[in-house]
């Protein structure tokens, strides 16, 4: 069930795909047949129903294979990936002030192969 958040993040990808495709097809940088594929292929990733974590993993796909759409993605997944990485180092650090240090360096393991897995 979609958040308010996947809401608001999937309402504004949408809005962006569309101004992206609109000054495209006024430019005659992209066909009416490639607007309409990118098009499908938003409404159909991108579903009214989907979390917020779904459509943090669809994201980063979605300029596989429309290249153009890096325009889009590419600062979606920088912003989350900035609070990730926040996340995961206050959480390190907490537990080192509180003096578990095995469990921090653990944590710190999983942060780093966490974040590995966002770049």
């Amino acid at each position: 069930m979609a958040d308010e958040k996947a809401i608001k993040l999937r309402k504004k990808i949408q809005e962006d795909v569309l101004a992206l495709i609109s000054s495209k097809l006024k430019s005659g940088e992209m066909s009416q047949d490639r607007a309409r594929r990118i098009a499908d292929m938003i409404l159909k990733k991108l579903p009214e129903d989907i979390s917020y974590e779904e459509l943090m993993k669809v994201i980063p796909k979605l300029d596989d294979e429309f290249v153009e759409l890096a325009d889009i993605v590419v600062p979606i997944m920088a912003e989350y990936e900035k609070k990730i990485h926040k996340y995961l180092e206050q959480k390190v650090l907490a537990l080192v002030k509180q003096g578990k240090l095995d469990e921090a360096r653990r944590f710190a393991k999983k942060a780093v192969e966490i974040e590995k897995s966002l770049a």
